[in-house]
């Protein structure tokens, strides 16, 4: 046994079926429609999505609202 394997990752199991493509890519559409992200492209040539606003974290790392 990993430490990963001792990990526990809500809402995912090994015997769930990977997302789908197409869906991924609606999802990501329709948070670049809504301006929330935008796209990237990397040095390496990779495109990624940010988002639009820097995430306020506090000393914890968890987002401030």
């Amino acid at each position: 046994m990993t430490y990963d394997d001792d990990i526990a990752t809500p809402g995912r199991r090994s015997d769930d079926a990977p997302p789908d493509p197409r869906q991924l890519l609606r999802d990501i559409d329709a948070l670049v429609a809504a301006g929330l992200v935008v796209p990237v492209r990397d040095p390496a040539g990779v495109v990624r999505v940010t988002p639009t606003a820097p995430l306020a974290l506090d000393d914890y790392g968890e987002e401030v609202a």
